[in-house]
């Protein structure tokens, strides 16, 4: 799916499992694009559809917050909720190191738990 402006949403793989400098930088690419055409700070949110199982797509900060603090009810049932989201800058650690430079340590995602602290 893309948004109108053009832009691929949806990301193929899991953030911890990508392994080439190839697909880091095509996500980040996509994040700047988004960034750029909604004037937000985005990344990549990881989550839960009781239909559809696990997506991964681009999204804001804000949006991706509403999702990992929305609560999960059976009555009415929630059909979609976050569970992690991948900032910007993960995805530029991630990068780094593909490259070769182990400097950048890999930020933990935000997820569900640290929003109920």
């Amino acid at each position: 799916m893309t948004t109108k402006t053009g832009i691929d949403i949806f990301i193929g793989i899991h953030p911890k499992r990508i392994k080439t400098l190839q697909d880091a930088e095509d996500i980040l690419r996509r994040i700047k694009a988004y960034e750029s055409a909604f004037k937000c700070k985005a990344g990549v949110l990881y989550t839960q559809n009781r239909s559809l199982g696990g997506i991964l797509a681009i999204t804001s900060n804000e949006e991706a917050r509403e999702e990992l603090t929305k609560p999960i009810r059976s009555e009415p049932r929630t059909h979609e909720w976050g569970l992690e989201f991948y900032t910007r800058t993960y995805f530029e650690a991630l990068r780094e190191q593909l490259r070769g430079n182990n400097a950048y340590p890999l930020p933990e995602p935000l997820t569900r738990e640290q929003y109920k602290k």
